[in-house]
């Protein structure tokens, strides 16, 4: 009795095998690969359907790379759609859908994504409470902020300085300026933002004498400093206390960029100091060239005006025999700046020269 025996292989394992391998060639990198490649919104959507099918939507790496593309294009309804389909969104992937949502004017939006994020009790982090302070900030809603601002207490955020910094911008820009002086007062370290956003932020209430005495109390200032409190001055109309700071930056060897100008609304009074700026030598540094054309583009310069000041705490200007005594800075002199140190005072002072 013979037994003839066939082989015929089982279709199922062999659609197995294909699409294992399949998979194993779209992986995560491969589909971080084609995201970073990606040039239109419909490319965009395909890449999305094959991450979709060979299931990688719980890799949240991708999904916040795939979120930040939606963001680019301005395509945040088809990025919210996506963040809801996540089971159970990371802290980082919520702070990036607040950012992107307020970051596309729609601020209301990202504080309702905050309380949705409360209400599935994921933990914010020290990086979230300043994306929903800056929404809250979009949206001039500052008792929004206070509550957020009590939650970061709670949680024992409050003492971030990232967020103490944001927390002073948005009171002081909601004319709040109490409680934003006692973030202030209430800090620990302090950073040069720190202090440039008590400035700024005491100068836009009208409250400049304060923003001064805060500005001297700086024990180290940068080019931002100084040219808050400069236009601090400008904006209140008040030129030679701008001009001033602005010659002081010079002698704290601070090199001035293009914010350190004047608007072209100050009014007539501001006329003074800078009679002379057409014929400065052509070797000013770059940046001082530009800022001083520009102030002399700004105002009607008064020929038979010229101004001198000495630093406020003495009341003396510097005559011509300690001019001649003294050592005068070459950057100084190109800018026809008398500038000098002297020993008996303490202190530096400085003289226009009208030659």
């Amino acid at each position: 009795m013979a037994i003839c025996l066939s082989y015929c292989p089982d279709p199922v394992p062999h659609k197995t095998s294909i699409s294992f391998s399949s998979r194993l060639r779209f992986n995560s990198q491969e589909a971080l690969f084609l995201l970073r490649k990606c040039t239109t919104f419909n490319q965009l959507k395909l890449i999305h359907a094959r991450i979709i099918r060979h299931g990688l939507t719980d890799d949240q790496l991708l999904v916040r790379k795939l979120l930040d593309i939606c963001y680019s294009y301005g395509k945040m309804d088809y990025a919210l759609l996506v963040f809801h389909q996540i089971q159970r969104p990371h802290a980082f992937t919520w702070n990036l859908m607040i950012r992107a949502l307020t970051n596309s004017g729609r601020s209301r939006k990202a504080m309702d994504l905050f309380n949705l994020m409360m209400c599935k009790g994921c933990a914010p982090d020290k990086f979230t409470f300043p994306f929903v302070i800056k929404a809250c900030l979009a949206a001039f809603d500052v008792e929004k902020g206070k509550e957020v601002h009590g939650l970061a207490v709670k949680t024992g955020f409050s003492r971030d300085m990232f967020v103490q910094n944001t927390l002073m911008d948005l009171y002081f820009k909601c004319e709040d300026v109490d409680s934003g002086s006692k973030v202030f007062e209430k800090m620990r370290v302090r950073s040069v933002v720190s202090w440039t956003t008590m400035i700024t932020g005491l100068a836009a209430c009208g409250d400049l004498d304060s923003a001064r005495a805060v500005f001297e109390q700086m024990e180290s200032r940068n080019v931002v400093s100084w040219t808050a409190m400069i236009n601090a001055y400008v904006r209140n109309q008040q030129p030679q206390e701008a001009f001033e700071l602005f010659w002081r930056m010079q002698l704290d060897n601070v090199r001035p960029n293009e914010l350190n100008t004047m608007p072209e609304n100050l009014n007539e009074n501001t006329e003074a100091a800078l009679q002379r700026l057409n014929a400065l030598p052509e070797k000013l540094n770059e940046n001082t060239e530009a800022v001083l054309r520009r102030l002399n583009a700004m105002l009607k310069l008064n020929e038979s005006t010229a101004a001198a000041w000495v630093t406020p705490s003495v009341d003396k200007r510097v005559t011509d025999m300690e001019k001649n005594s003294l050592q005068f800075t070459n950057e100084s002199n190109c800018l026809g700046v008398f500038t000098c140190y002297v020993p008996q005072y303490q202190l530096q002072c400085f003289k226009w020269d009208v030659g």
